[in-house]
Order: C-alpha cells, then sequence, then structure tokens
C-alpha cells in the first residue's frame, strides 16, 4: 500500500496547535524537547545574538519558524540565521532562506535531521548546519556548500562558517 505524499499545502492545512514539519512529503510530530535541550538551545541564541549585536541580532530566529524548502518540505530549525541583506521583520514579512541553521539533536529526530534534511538543506542554498549531539557532548559543523563537516568535542572550539568571527568553546555550551 502507498503512503500519502503531503505538500506545503496540507502542512498549512494542519490546525494551530500541531506542532511538527513536512520532511520528504511526510508529517512528522515533533515531541516536546527536554529542558536541557532548551538549555542548550537557548545558550546558542544568546551567544550568537550577542555576537551580531543590537542592529543585527533580529536575524537570529528560534524554533518554531518554518522553513518553506520545497513543496515536500517544511522544517523548523531549532536555531536559524538570516543572510545580512535580509529585511527587519513586519507584520507581513515573509521569512528568507536562512543562511545557517542549528539543531539539537534528540533520539526521536537524529536520523531525519541528520540523513534527510541536511541534503535538502543543502540544494536549496542554506550555507551552514550545526548539529548539536547533547549525550555525545559533540557539535558537527556542516559546510553544505561544499559537502564537509568537521565534528568538535568538549575541548575545541567551532567556528562559524557563514557568520564572521563567530566562535564557540565548547566547554562553555555544554556545562556540567
Amino acid at each position: 500500500m502507498r503512503q500519502r505524499v503531503f505538500t506545503r499545502a496540507d502542512y498549512e492545512a494542519m490546525p494551530d496547535d500541531w506542532r511538527g514539519e513536512l520532511i520528504a512529503g511526510e508529517l512528522v510530530m515533533a515531541p516536546p524537547p527536554v529542558p536541557y535541550h532548551q538549555h542548550l538551545l537557548g545558550a546558542l541564541f544568546m551567544r550568537i545574538r550577542e555576537h551580531l549585536g543590537p542592529s543585527q541580532g533580529w536575524r537570529v530566529l528560534v524554533a518554531p519558524v518554518n522553513v518553506d524548502v520545497d513543496d515536500r518540505n517544511v522544517y523548523q530549525p531549532d536555531l536559524l540565521v538570516l543572510p545580512e541583506d535580509s529585511p527587519p521583520p513586519h507584520p507581513d514579512w515573509e521569512l528568507p532562506l536562512p543562511i545557517w541553521v542549528v539543531e539539537v539533536l534528540s533520539p526521536s529526530t537524529a536520523r531525519h535531521d541528520e540523513t534527510v534534511k541536511l541534503p535538502r538543506l543543502a540544494a536549496a542554498g542554506v550555507r551552514e548546519a550545526w548539529l548539536v549531539a547533547p549525550r555525545a557532548r559533540q557539535l558537527d559543523v556542516h559546510d553544505l556548500a561544499r559537502g564537509e563537516h568537521r565534528t568538535r568535542g568538549i575541548g575545541d572550539v567551532a567556528t562559524s562558517i557563514t557568520v564572521p568571527g563567530f566562535r564557540l568553546a565548547l566547554a562553555e555550551l555544554f556545562v556540567a
């Protein structure tokens, strides 16, 4: 039996209280994040926003924010950074494609984040993705334009490819 393939129109017709993503034509519910996930996400948000400063801090957004990749893929990265030339948000604002996304991995989402979403984000033009692995205390920096990635551990510093000068010591992120 063939499974139904959902589209962006189906996704947009979901009730307002439905929380999930459209991944490869499949509606995928997202479980609520655990507190440590939110701690890591908050720390990353604060650091990148601080780095960009007050005049550009609005370019950093946290989930849930829909990123329309194509007609069968609408993602909600945990954190995203918009291009420098993006206009500031306003009530009728259309979200431009981010240049950088961050996903804090959980057991229920890691497979989709790593194997399905990254290639589609790269094909759409997203240039960088960070995958944060809380249990392993690691961070993978993906250069999506080149198809390369580097794994960083607790004693390392991760450097952004798309945001000049942004560096993050993983020991600061993964506090005990």
